[in-house]
């Protein structure tokens, strides 16, 4: 486009090491200046293994000088087979993605988009230059990890074919913190992805940042399989009250304050966390040695949309009408793993023990609402840990119902499903991730 200027100033167009070739359509650099809203960059390059070993890379934005807002850009970034994947994301940080996997005389082909989402960029000016480094590898598990097991039982399909419905099996996505590669099961009860620790069942539901492997509760390990029929351990409300903005909180400060830090603050517990602290104490306190730390994100960050005509604003204190992220991302189709808020990033100490529940992402990203019989449905409504806005009178989260995601006033009564991750270098004794022959972790 005319009113997207590439600067050709700088002369290294490749990036050559001994082991890595790297080629642009062009020249590393990005400058966008001039720009009119829903303008468009697009920028190809290829990334090519020369040696016989295998290489790990990151994508980055290197020197970015820039006065959009953080919405104002986002990026798609879509490689070939293998590559990495972001489907839609806001230019954050320096990351695109990190950690991709590049095997022996491998090439990789990325095209990049930039848009501008900005109504007004007058005067507004970007400016970054593209650069591709070798990393260490986060997510290369040893031999006979449960890490290992899904990566080497499962093929692993393209980000780029998870929303044809009739996919399911493992994907992979760099839709998250700092552009790690995630792997994530789609699909329905027939993908192998169980596990059993001890007498309770657990489905898989996608690696994380640090290399854990999430797991939700299915149920009790009875007749020679994990069936998951009961797959609650009981209800609960969210929260006993629902008038204030605080009590979207899975933890939450206090209610009806001027400030958003004040009503969103890490202080008091939800009724559903006291609950699954509960559970992990009585079932899971003698497995910890094999539970991480990881976190689960409460995304409260705030956002503009309307529904219905109501409008929900940014404000998320008292009871003003606000809208959070993950309804912004539904309206909108955009779907990642990014916890965007360090407040939101719950883990220990801030939570009293490393276990959590599901979010509207997880259940996205697993097929909830595309797959009939998907393995997260279950024959109970249960909570999710994602607000989804508040309408001037009640705090509404998501919960999963009829294979679906619905809003729910947070007062309401639903099932309880907790979500534990499982340290990237837990061993398996046995099993294939299948219903009849899950993985059985090795304590």
């Amino acid at each position: 486009l005319t009113y997207i200027h590439i600067k050709e100033t700088y002369n290294k167009t490749n990036y050559n090491n001994d082991d890595i070739e790297v080629k642009f359509n062009n020249t590393s650099n990005i400058a966008i200046v001039n720009v009119k809203s829903k303008d468009e960059i697009t920028k190809s390059f290829n990334v090519k293994n020369r040696s016989n070993r295998v290489i790990y890379y990151n994508i980055k934005f290197d020197n970015i000088t820039s006065n959009f807002n953080e919405e104002d850009l986002s990026y798609f970034l879509v490689g070939s087979e293998n590559a990495a994947y972001v489907s839609d994301a806001n230019i954050l940080n320096s990351n695109l993605a990190s950690s991709i996997k590049l095997n022996p005389h491998e090439n990789h082909n990325y095209i990049l988009k930039i848009l501008v989402n900005d109504e007004n960029p007058t005067n507004k000016t970007f400016s970054t230059n593209l650069k591709i480094i070798e990393s260490d590898p986060l997510l290369n598990y040893k031999k006979g990890t449960l890490g290992d097991k899904i990566l080497t039982n499962n093929k692993v399909l393209s980000n780029n074919d998870v929303n044809i419905s009739d996919n399911e099996g493992l994907f992979y996505t760099n839709n998250s913190n700092n552009g790690i590669t995630i792997y994530f099961f789609k699909g329905s009860n027939l993908v192998n992805n169980n596990v059993r620790i001890d007498n309770i069942c657990y489905k898989i539901i996608r690696t994380t940042e640090n290399g854990g492997i999430r797991l939700i509760y299915n149920g009790t390990y009875e007749n020679e399989s994990c069936k998951g029929n009961d797959n609650i351990i009981g209800n609960s409300e969210f929260n006993i009250k629902s008038n204030y903005n605080a009590y979207i909180g899975y933890m939450y400060g206090i209610p009806n304050s001027n400030d958003y830090k004040d009503e969103h603050s890490n202080i008091n517990s939800s009724k559903i966390k006291i609950n699954i602290d509960n559970f992990y104490s009585k079932y899971l306190g003698n497995i910890s040695n094999i539970i991480d730390n990881s976190i689960y994100c409460n995304n409260r960050k705030t956002y503009d949309f309307t529904i219905k005509n109501v409008n929900y604003g940014v404000s998320g204190i008292k009871n003003n009408n606000t809208g959070y992220k993950s309804t912004f991302d539904l309206l909108n189709n955009k779907l990642s793993f990014v916890c965007h808020q360090e407040n939101d990033q719950l883990t220990m100490p801030t939570l009293s023990n490393p276990i959590g529940l599901l979010t509207v992402e997880e259940a996205l990203f697993a097929g909830i609402g595309n797959n009939q019989n998907n393995y997260l449905d279950s024959e109970n409504s249960y909570w999710t840990m994602t607000p989804a806005y508040f309408d001037g009178s009640n705090a509404y989260n998501y919960i999963v119902k009829d294979g679906n995601l619905w809003q729910n006033i947070v007062s309401e009564t639903h099932g309880i499903r907790p979500v534990i991750t499982l340290k990237s270098d837990v061993m398996v004794k046995q099993g294939n991730g299948d219903i009849q022959n899950p993985y059985v972790i090795d304590k």
